[in-house]
């Protein structure tokens, strides 16, 4: 009975199939199928308008998905300093080693610092110094 009402029954009020694009019409089985024939042009239009309003609305989730995957790069930059910061380990990369060798040859910059770091979460704060060509009696070596 429920197969024959839901797909099959001549007198079931359904609605128009192109109800999602905003067709209105609602009618018995047999009304639908001349609905359809006798508004092609409407139905085409209706179809156009949505397919319009889709592609606008994906831009701006593709849009949004851009932003959050913006947000979710920099929330990983920060997490990743936080992790540096208040580590058991501190992880000091010189950025342009060489060019802070020769600088420490020619004396124009002898001492490198690192970015300030804390021993634990609520620890000492602080900074290590290095000396690339030696400090006192090791100078130069």
């Amino acid at each position: 009975m429920t197969n024959h009402l839901e797909n099959s029954c001549p007198k079931q009020e359904i609605a128009c199939p192109f109800v999602d694009c905003g067709c209105e019409f609602r009618g018995h089985r047999t009304e639908i199928t001349k609905h359809i024939k006798d508004a092609p042009g409407i139905h085409l239009n209706m179809t156009g308008k949505t397919i319009s309003i889709q592609k606008q609305l994906l831009l701006l989730y593709e849009e949004r998905c851009k932003e959050q995957k913006n947000w979710i790069e920099l929330l990983s930059r920060k997490v990743n300093t936080l992790e540096k910061t208040y580590g058991t380990q501190f992880i000091w990369k010189i950025d342009h080693y060489h060019e802070h060798v020769q600088d420490a040859r020619t004396n124009k910059k002898t001492t490198l610092f690192s970015p300030p770091f804390y021993t634990s979460r609520h620890g000492y704060r602080l900074t290590v110094s290095i000396c690339l060509c030696g400090d006192g009696k090791g100078n130069k070596n």
